[in-house]
């Protein structure tokens, strides 16, 4: 996945970090990193990969 430079921001006080049931290493690592991703910016992609990955044979 290409993810957008806009849709990678510094991980803030704000911030409110959610588990991702599919990937459980996944909000630890971003932790680690200091980083979230602003889904909301991400949404043209995250259809297409559901929209292949539901197609998929």
């Amino acid at each position: 996945m290409n993810i957008p430079d806009t849709a990678l921001t510094p991980a803030t006080q704000a911030s409110r970090p959610v588990d991702a049931a599919w990937a459980p290493d996944l909000r630890p690592a971003l932790e680690h990193h200091g980083i979230h991703v602003r889904d909301e910016l991400m949404l043209s992609e995250l259809i297409t990969d559901l929209s292949a990955a539901a197609t998929a044979p």
